[in-house]
């Protein structure tokens, strides 16, 4: 059993080491220069990797423990609430800061708008526009007008000059991946939800266990109690016996010596 705590403890310090991660990285949320897709995909890793170490902690949890375990189980318990609450604290502040910057108006008009948004892996350095219809331009190849499909990163700019539809769709980009980010959270409430009820579960089966064991101990000591009271009595039934009988041979034994003479003399 101890392995399965040893586990455990692993899977907490993984757990310790994400959420200082995450919460180094909420620093780096307003800075346009680090909120991009990149960025936001590394707290979808190190989130997804949290819950993770949850479902593991879940797993082990789930099975069954000795009453011997109770002090090492309480112990670890009283860490885990603690670790996954500040894990789950870390992901609300982080999730939230993206989604002010996705959705709020400094972001729409800051920290997404064309001009601040050339970065690689941003739709803006995905796509060149032609006109007013958001047409993409796909570069020529071979003189012979054949359209390359491949778009090269570096080959594009944004060339509409009312660029809302291309900014909207950045907007857009974005929120996805934010979206993504607040599953996470969402998921990561619900597994600490399902440990805390584990945790509860655990304490009562481990109460029941050790009020069953006092019962049988109660039992035990009761049958003990019974017995030694019997012995008593299948002692003292037997001192009464012993006595009875050798006052009845006494009698005999009198009654023979009085009436032996007695018919001599006849």
């Amino acid at each position: 059993m101890s392995s399965t705590f040893d586990q455990l403890q692993q899977y907490l310090n993984n757990l310790n080491s994400i959420t200082q991660s995450l919460q180094k990285k909420k620093s780096q949320v307003a800075n346009p220069d680090t909120d991009n897709l990149e960025f936001r995909n590394q707290i979808h890793i190190q989130i997804e990797n949290g819950r993770n170490n949850l479902t593991e902690c879940k797993k082990l949890l789930s099975g069954t423990f000795e009453r011997s375990d109770k002090p090492k189980l309480t112990k670890i318990n009283g860490s885990m609430k603690q670790l996954s609450s500040e894990f789950e604290k870390e992901c609300t502040e982080i999730t939230n800061l993206l989604m002010a910057n996705a959705i709020g108006t400094s972001g729409r008009s800051r920290e997404l708008s064309l001009n601040n948004r050339h970065k690689n892996g941003h739709l803006s350095a995905r796509i060149q526009v032609l006109d007013n219809q958001s047409a993409v331009v796909l570069n020529q190849s071979n003189n012979n007008q054949k359209y390359n499909n491949q778009i090269e990163l570096n080959q594009l700019e944004i060339t509409l000059s009312d660029a809302q539809a291309v900014e909207d769709l950045i907007i857009a980009e974005h929120n996805e991946e934010v979206k993504k980010l607040a599953n996470d959270l969402l998921a990561v409430r619900e597994i600490q939800k399902d440990l805390n009820q584990i945790v509860v579960d655990q304490g009562r089966d481990i109460e029941d266990v050790n009020t069953k064991i006092a019962i049988s101990e109660d039992d035990v000591q009761k049958g003990y109690n019974d017995t030694v009271t019997s012995s008593k009595y299948a002692w003292s039934y037997r001192k009464k016996v012993i006595v009875l009988t050798i006052l009845i041979l006494i009698i005999i034994a009198l009654v023979i010596a009085i009436a032996v003479p007695l018919a001599k003399k006849k």
